[in-house]
């Protein structure tokens, strides 16, 4: 990139806010500007009335080119994804992850090929009885050339603290992050000063159950296709009632229709338990074959019915001959899942936090978040 040159902005507060939301733009707009060699300041446009002026001017050389994810830049990150995790993903789960707006990314390159890419999908994230947006990081990538620098002088955090400057400082429509690194990952992130540890992912593991009638209740699989609406929000209604002091990604027919029904690689059961007697619906279990087990993917039920739902999928687990039913579920809850003799135990999967620009969000989120299988993008 050029080594001198300078750049102008005029930040109004009818567009970026208060004055006091254009005074916190004009700061990220320098820490992002900085990954790039520019250093500069901000100050007020003539008698101070007016806008806020940023005046940048380009000091140093950059090594990495940093920009956000543009349509053109898909055939190199779908080859940075082949060679970061030697797999192939399809065009089809990429528009799905991050297609319809939901996609927010930052992008190295170096001579022109891009070598990290740092991205996250947008959910609806139900907190404290309010609904706000939250992202949820994914694909991580780096190139095997670039990753031999693990320190703030790296690519990784590069993108990535450009990445929380740009989506939790200039733009603020998120709230909260969350994802499902592993304890190494995590703690690069955390060194860096990028993350904190919020929670941590626990797996129960059951034996399938004896196939005999169940006096209380009847469980019938089906496709994901033929919930109904109505039923699907009534039982989100009756969870996130249940659930008013976490954060959890909402599961409303919507989010069901989009995680399970549309996802172009699994495919998914649906387990519907419902009172023998009554016949009202009493939850719905998300199932998946993967190759001898089953997983447990997702709940939708009051948690007192949480019981008759882990028992029916011991059961369906046991007519498809699997070996074992296995979920994830956020430690601090894995008491409710282990009915049956099921059996919980530590992964290495961690829950971060931004703590980049958010220095509080381990104090408001510590031990909070509901996650399962189904809340990750890869299962």
């Amino acid at each position: 990139m050029r080594e001198e040159g300078s750049l102008i902005f005029e930040l109004d507060a009818e567009e970026g806010g208060s004055p006091a939301r254009c005074r916190e733009k004009a700061f990220y707009l320098e820490a992002l500007a900085a990954h790039s060699g520019f250093s500069g300041h901000a100050g007020p446009v003539g008698d101070g009335a007016g806008p806020l002026q940023v005046v940048l001017a380009k000091t140093a050389a950059a090594r990495w080119r940093l920009s956000e994810f543009a349509p053109e830049d898909l055939p190199g990150c779908m080859s940075l994804f082949k060679e970061t995790f030697a797999a192939e993903m399809s065009p089809d789960l990429w528009h799905w992850k991050y297609g319809e707006g939901r996609g927010r990314a930052v992008i190295a390159r170096r001579n022109g090929r891009i070598v990290a890419h740092y991205g996250a999908t947008s959910r609806r994230v139900a907190v404290n009885g309010r609904t706000v947006r939250g992202l949820q990081v994914c694909d991580v990538m780096v190139a095997p050339g670039e990753r031999g620098l693990m320190t703030k002088k790296g690519v990784f955090f590069e993108v990535a603290s450009a990445f929380l400057e740009a989506y939790f400082g200039y733009y603020d429509e998120h709230e909260l992050a969350f994802g499902f690194p592993n304890h190494r990952a995590m703690r690069i992130a955390e060194r860096l000063g990028l993350y904190g540890e919020v929670g941590r992912i626990s797996e129960v593991r059951w034996t399938p159950s004896d196939q005999r009638f169940r006096v209380r209740y009847a469980a019938t699989l089906i496709d994901v296709s033929e919930l109904d609406d109505g039923l699907l929000a009534m039982l989100w209604s009756q969870m996130a009632a249940d659930l008013q002091d976490a954060a959890l990604v909402l599961r409303d027919p919507a989010y069901i229709r989009y995680r399970y029904q549309r996802h172009p690689v699994h495919r998914y059961e649906a387990l519907l338990v419902r009172d023998r007697l009554t016949g009202r619906p009493q939850g719905v279990a998300i199932l998946r074959r993967d190759n001898n087990e089953y997983k447990l993917l997702d709940m939708l039920a009051p948690l007192n019915n949480i019981p008759l739902i882990v028992d029916a999928a011991r059961t369906a687990a046991a007519r498809r001959s699997s070996s074992a039913l296995t979920a994830w579920i956020s430690a601090p809850y894995a008491r409710y899942l282990v009915h049956g003799g099921g059996v919980a135990a530590d992964t290495d999967v961690r829950i971060p936090a931004n703590v980049w620009t958010d220095a509080r969000s381990v104090e408001r989120l510590k031990d909070r978040w509901w996650l399962m299988m189904g809340d990750t993008d890869f299962l």
